[in-house]
């Protein structure tokens, strides 16, 4: 699983010191930041859908591929957008990244602590990063 996270992060930021040229940075932010929530509510559906582990799996390893790889593109286009700003800027930005891996961090601590069964589980975790959206 880290393999899928990792190589799509550093793939696709390599790509993005291409695509700024190319792509504007609205639409580089914009797309990603849509298809990165379609794919989302797509694995959160799949908690739902009876299936095969072997093919929930599959789906789900595909998925965090697809939303590593526009999350590079939305992280790299957001590092160019705040480095236009001042200093301070860039410091409350680099915080921010920080604190959402804490937040990440804390949560999958919180799903490993809970020790029940894997679907609730996963609905569990589906439901805490909803509520981080509300």
């Amino acid at each position: 699983m880290a393999l899928l996270s990792q190589l799509p992060l550093l793939l696709f930021t390599l790509l993005n010191s291409f695509l700024y040229q190319r792509v504007r940075e609205r639409l580089r932010v914009a797309f990603s930041l849509i298809f990165i929530l379609l794919l989302f509510c797509l694995t959160a559906a799949l908690v739902q859908v009876p299936m095969q582990p072997d093919t929930f799996f599959s789906v789900t390893m595909a998925t965090i591929w697809f939303i590593n790889t526009f999350g590079a593109v939305l992280q790299g286009s957001l590092f160019g957008v705040v480095g236009l700003f001042p200093p301070r800027y860039s410091t409350l930005f680099m915080s921010g990244q920080g604190l959402a891996g804490i937040f990440a961090a804390l949560a999958m601590l919180l799903s490993i602590l809970s020790k029940s069964q894997p679907e609730p589980t996963l609905m569990t975790d589906k439901e805490l990063s909803l509520s981080g959206l509300k």
